[in-house]
């Protein structure tokens, strides 16, 4: 079963319109209508929030769904090449404006430190975000 029927399943079996969903999710209506349709993906923080809403493990979500597990590996991918981008710009722009020979040479030793391990820092994040609990 795939993601979105899951969704859609969860909510109509808990008697929720998809304004009632949306509401409790800080979302549009039309973001759930997506998901449920299949046309677009929840990202993992949402995932994690929309299972502990429906009180289900985020597993029982996911079985068998994987165009969801492409996505996740395509942001992922994306999000590395964001974070090394991001880090030349910060560099460039630090060298450019900042006279304070010292604190710029740590910006730009961290810079380069962060673009040198870019796949750590963002297996790092990833282990932080999926060790944060989100309140109800």
């Amino acid at each position: 079963m795939k993601l979105s029927d899951n969704l859609k399943r969860l909510r109509e079996e808990n008697a929720l319109t998809q304004d009632k969903v949306a509401q409790s999710l800080n979302v549009s209506r039309q973001a759930v209508s997506n998901w449920e349709q299949g046309k677009r993906y929840p990202d993992a923080i949402m995932l994690i929030q929309i299972s502990e809403f429906y009180g289900v493990p985020v597993d029982d979500l996911l079985k068998s769904d994987r165009d969801y597990a492409k996505a996740l590996v395509i942001d992922k991918a994306r999000f590395e090449e964001v974070l090394f981008i991001g880090t030349q710009i910060l560099m460039i722009i630090t060298i450019y404006f900042w006279n304070d020979v010292p604190g710029m040479v740590f910006i730009f030793m961290g810079c380069i430190l962060v673009s040198a391990f870019t796949e750590e820092v963002c297996e790092y994040i990833e282990w932080g975000l999926n060790n944060i609990k989100i309140k109800k």
